[in-house]
């Protein structure tokens, strides 16, 4: 990873090269996430927690009631959607838990 600190104007610019658009994403959030900003890294952890929930939430359940609109079987895809949301849910959590607890060592 290649990134250069320059001052311009008071302000902090970094330059990224042959960095992957999520590593960029991950540098300019510890790059900005200071003290004085405590406030927006928590609601990026809270947006980033909401997104984690809604987006296998709301595919599933699509998937689910597509389905059950085919096969007729009004609420048993739905809850099967909702069941593999959780067990999805839960597994990007555990590798969100597993790449944090990984920084801090």
């Amino acid at each position: 990873m290649y990134y250069q600190k320059t001052k311009h104007k008071n302000h902090l610019v970094i330059r990224l090269q042959n960095i992957t658009i999520g590593s960029k994403a991950r540098l300019l959030m510890r790059v900005y996430m200071t003290k004085q900003n405590i406030h927006l890294k928590t609601a990026v952890i809270f947006l980033d927690i909401g997104w984690r929930v809604s987006i296998p939430l709301v595919i599933f359940v699509i998937l689910g009631s597509i389905l059950d609109n085919k096969f007729a079987t009004k609420p048993l895809f739905i809850i099967i959607g909702i069941i593999l949301s959780i067990f999805v849910t839960t597994w990007t959590f555990y590798r969100l838990y597993k790449q944090i607890t990984k920084e801090k060592d």
